[in-house]
């Protein structure tokens, strides 16, 4: 099901990109009222991020009728159209199944290759300028460059469990083995450091079993842009288009086969040598990485809206208890807000560490604090924070603005120590809520058409083949608006993304909420930060997908005596477990249930704050 798998969702994102292109797809709305900017999406496909040696372009070509695709080493070119029409699923599956028989050895220096995006960039714009200006190196990185999009073969399994596997959701603690979530986050982030051409737009990753991922330059564009292609092509490839009985796609091909093209290279010494030296510079970078995902599924967001308070409020607030507890500290805070109420907008921050949130952690610190004076604080600190996201969705956040004085002292060449000191502090915890659910009506046309193909493959079949989704990826409130013949299942959902930690010393946080009572964390550090975004510091990614499930992405450094992702997960686990109790009055173990037992090994650190 590997190459069929990969086939699917291939041509999925060919049909969204035609979408696009005759402007089929409509703006997202907020309140279905006010459009948002959707510049973003020009350069969602045919996009590269060309290395230099002072900085980088993105370069977007207007079209691009192939893939770029990577299997054990080597590189093809593939095409996906055929006198002008786009294959079909069974048609490309043939020439993915000649490349998995493929048993040519790469050319002397393919294989790490790409590494090279993934060093310094310097030294991949020396490389690039040096030997690949002309010849066949030229024709096969231009084949790369401008491709759609790369696809990866994987030639590894990714183990994520099944559906009715707990095993999914399980923690282990720091030092011994991960969680299985925890090791397909890092393939996805980082795979093997050359096995990932991380200067395109995006990568779709098939892993040998056929589980997916995305792997997305970020400079293009903000996660919705990604995250609305990842939901429209993962529901097509569930319910659109669907597989037989042999795990193969459906259909027959109208012609013969087209054959991939395998790239050729004649790569130097000189350039095997800087190739290697990129590797060793990327291996040394995620070897670093502390990346853990935490599944929140006690309670969600269905409970936060019963106390009347937003779910992303309320989770920033969880996290500012969790990381005071952590660090012993208050430290700047960075939530990500759009800004595509304008033209061209992109993000604004959110400083999420404020005087109300600071005063209401130390009352939960303060046994002296009653509950009636801790739950004022709380929802004070939530309404400043909804006010906070407001201001910056308007244009009336700080930082850009400082940012842009900055810029224009640097062109008057002014010296500022204001700007200078406040551009400089560090984010020791930055987070980012993953957002879900598009509307697309073209999907629900078609809907009605495809009815009858749930039962054709089975709603059990359609439950593994979503759980094997990775990345971002649809809700069940998604499959349940466009295809109501849906089994809402919370195991049959994505976990969301993440994204490294930002400062050697600081956090990373990405968190997707799924359902009313189920959160996944994905958590990232540092191991080499002393303190881990900040170098001590923590980036937090999340993604709310329906009522009760909410996913976690934490990041941070190894290096940091500071920082620990699986720590810092606990900690949030135990902030939300006294918000909970906190508003309801009771305990959290009375009404978690089956939930304790699944993260049994995961109860709160009796450690002290460092």
């Amino acid at each position: 099901m590997h190459q069929a798998r990969a086939a699917n969702l291939t041509c999925a994102a060919f049909r969204y990109r035609t979408e696009l292109d005759h402007e089929n797809i409509k703006p997202l709305m907020i309140q279905k009222f006010v459009p948002l900017c959707s510049s973003q999406y020009e350069r969602q496909f045919n996009t590269v991020r060309i290395p230099g040696k002072e900085a980088d372009k993105i370069i977007h070509y207007s079209d691009s009728h192939h893939i770029a695709v990577y299997h054990k080493g080597r590189w093809y070119k593939v095409f996906m159209f055929y006198k002008d029409h786009l294959l079909e699923p069974c048609e490309l599956q043939l020439q993915l199944d000649e490349i998995i028989r493929d048993t040519t050895p790469p050319a002397y220096g393919e294989e790490h290759l790409a590494a090279l995006t993934a060093g310094e960039r310097p030294l991949w714009a020396e490389a690039r300028e040096t030997f690949f200006r002309s010849g066949v190196n030229r024709y096969s990185l231009e084949a790369i460059e401008k491709a759609a999009f790369v696809l990866i073969l994987d030639d590894e399994d990714f183990d994520i469990g099944t559906p009715n596997d707990e095993s999914i959701f399980t923690t282990y603690e720091q030092g011994s083995m991960t969680g299985k979530l925890d090791d397909y986050a890092h393939a996805i982030l980082h795979g093997k450091g050359y096995n990932r051409w991380f200067d395109k737009s995006f990568n779709f990753i098939v892993s040998k079993n056929a589980v997916f991922g995305f792997n997305v330059e970020h400079s293009w564009a903000d996660a919705p842009i990604t995250g609305h292609l990842a939901e429209y092509v993962l529901s097509e490839d569930i319910m659109y288009y669907g597989y037989d009985e042999l795990g193969n796609t459906h259909g027959t091909p109208r012609f013969t086969a087209l054959k991939p093209i395998k790239l050729k290279w004649n790569i130097p010494e000189n350039c095997n040598v800087m190739i290697e030296r990129s590797l060793a510079q990327a291996t040394k970078v995620y070897n670093d990485v502390d990346l853990h995902i935490y599944v929140q599924d006690a309670y969600g967001k269905g409970f936060m809206k019963k106390q009347k308070l937003s779910p992303d409020a309320y989770i920033q607030m969880a996290l500012q208890l969790a990381h005071y507890r952590d660090s012993g500290h208050f430290n700047l805070t960075y939530e990500a807000s759009m800004t595509r109420l304008f033209r061209d907008g992109r993000t604004e921050t959110v400083r999420s560490c404020s005087i109300e949130s600071s005063l209401w952690v130390k009352s939960m610190e303060d046994p002296t604090v009653t509950k009636a004076e801790r739950i004022k604080l709380l929802r004070a600190a939530c309404d400043y924070h909804q006010h906070q996201y407001r201001d910056a969705m308007s244009g009336k956040g700080i930082d850009r603005h400082l940012f842009c004085l900055y810029v224009v002292s640097k062109y008057l060449n002014l010296d500022s120590p204001f700007l200078h000191q406040v551009l400089q502090e560090p984010w020791k915890l930055s987070t980012s809520q993953t957002p879900t659910v598009y509307d697309d009506q073209r999907l629900t046309k078609f809907m009605s058409q495809r009815s009858a193909l749930a039962e054709k493959i089975g709603l059990d079949r359609v439950k593994n083949i979503a759980a094997a989704g990775g990345g971002f990826g649809p809700t069940p409130a998604f499959y349940e608006e466009r295809y109501p013949q849906f089994d809402r299942q919370k195991k049959g959902v994505m976990a969301g993304g993440g994204f490294g930690p930002v400062a050697a010393d600081g956090y990373g946080v990405s968190y997707i909420i799924t359902s009313e009572d189920l959160i996944f964390f994905h958590i990232s550090s540092n191991k080499s930060s002393p303190e881990t975004v900040a170098a001590d510091g923590y980036g937090v990614s999340y993604i709310i997908t329906s009522e009760d499930l909410i996913f976690f992405h934490i990041s941070s450094n190894k290096s940091s005596p500071e920082t620990d992702s699986i720590r810092f997960g606990k900690r949030i686990r135990q902030a939300m477990d006294d918000m909970r109790d906190l508003l309801e009055g009771q305990s959290s173990n009375a009404s978690s249930g089956v939930n304790e037992k699944k993260f049994s090994n995961v109860a709160p650190s009796t450690d002290q704050p460092a």
